[in-house]
Parts: structure tokens; sequence; C-alpha cells
């Protein structure tokens, strides 16, 4: 059970990180769009 727990617990934290880094990514394109 614990294992299964913490298994989750990675798995949703490096779902979060995969959002983050492609949100920066999605921010960083309008940005650089809005500068040009």
């Amino acid at each position: 059970m614990s294992i299964v727990k913490s298994d989750y617990i990675y798995t949703k934290s490096s779902l979060i990180t995969v959002v983050q880094i492609f949100y920066c990514i999605q921010t960083f394109r309008a940005c650089y769009i809005l500068a040009v």
C-alpha cells in the first residue's frame, strides 16, 4: 500500500513538473511573439 501511495505521489509530482515546463514553454513563446 505504501509503495502504491509513494508511486502515486511520484507520478503526481512528475506530472505537475511536466505541466509547469509546458506552461513555461507556452509563456516564453507568447513573450517571444510579443517581443518580436
